[in-house]
């Protein structure tokens, strides 16, 4: 029998060419006993991640769930709120972790962007190395490091004041990193004849950067600086240490061995600018 003869017999019996050969679908009784020992440990260990984040999301919803159809707590703060006084909003969050991003992105982005360019149009040697590797240990420090690492320099060092500002230099070394790596993909992605085309028509490496690399890439650097943004709105809380007054932060104990009627004394415990 000729290929051309195999070739319109399995084309006319369309069903036997699909017939298993080699006993390849036939699994041992101890393979299959794996494969089934294998799903039934799978799906009982994603059912027990699941238990304390249904839990969570339940608890969050049943019991927080209506403050979010109240127009009180989208217009309202936490000024003036006690332990012994019901109510406030999210205003003050809000507006605080608007006002932390967008002065880290002022910092950060331009940071973030220039370094990246420099790693990858004129990085070489042991500078470039060096920054590269910084770049990698901040992409791994937890927030609360940083914040308390700003805290150690801010407050302990340089006896400066617990101010936003604080919040701000933690949220940056957060953001950085970000930025750093995927504005670096996306310029490792603009074609290398791009560049040799500018070079051909005489135009400088600086301008060729400015008036061709960074722009085909911005679509993908803007990608980069929202992803950054999303994680220091993200941790926003986790770096208030630097932001609350000493002064505020006391006042509660000085209040618990005072007068008990003025424990219901509005009075702001944090500042503007904290986050949470």
């Amino acid at each position: 029998m000729t290929a051309a003869d195999v070739t319109a017999e399995a084309s006319l019996n369309p069903t036997r060419s699909r017939e298993p050969t080699g006993g390849f679908d036939h699994r041992s009784g101890p393979r299959a006993l794996r494969d089934l020992l294998a799903r039934v440990v799978m799906w009982a260990a994603f059912a027990t991640a699941m238990v304390p984040l249904v839990w969570i999301l339940w608890s969050v919803i049943t019991k927080g769930g209506a403050m979010l159809l109240d127009s009180h707590w989208w217009t309202n703060s936490q000024r003036g709120i006690t332990n012994r006084v019901v109510g406030g909003g999210a205003v003050h969050a809000i507006e605080g972790t608007i006002i932390e991003a967008l002065a880290t992105a002022v910092m950060a982005v331009p940071i973030g962007v220039m370094t990246a360019i420099y790693l990858v149009e004129y990085g070489r040697g042991r500078l470039a190395k060096t920054v590269s590797f910084t770049v990698d240990i901040l992409t791994g420090i937890p927030s609360i490091v940083a914040a308390l690492f700003i805290y150690a320099i801010w407050v302990t060092t340089f006896g400066f004041q617990r101010v936003g500002f604080a919040v701000t230099l933690a949220l940056v070394l957060l953001m950085i990193p970000v930025v750093v790596r995927s504005t670096e993909e996306m310029l490792k992605l603009v074609p290398n004849e791009l560049r040799e085309a500018s070079y051909a028509l005489g135009v400088p490496k600086w301008k060729t950067i400015a008036r061709i690399v960074v722009p085909t890439a911005f679509s993908g650097i803007i990608t980069g600086v929202l992803l950054g943004l999303a994680r220091v709105m993200g941790d926003c809380a986790a770096a208030d240490p630097g932001a609350i007054h000493q002064e505020h932060r006391d006042r509660p104990l000085r209040r618990a061995h005072a007068d008990p009627a003025d424990h219901d004394q509005p009075g702001p415990y944090r500042s503007p600018a904290a986050c949470r």
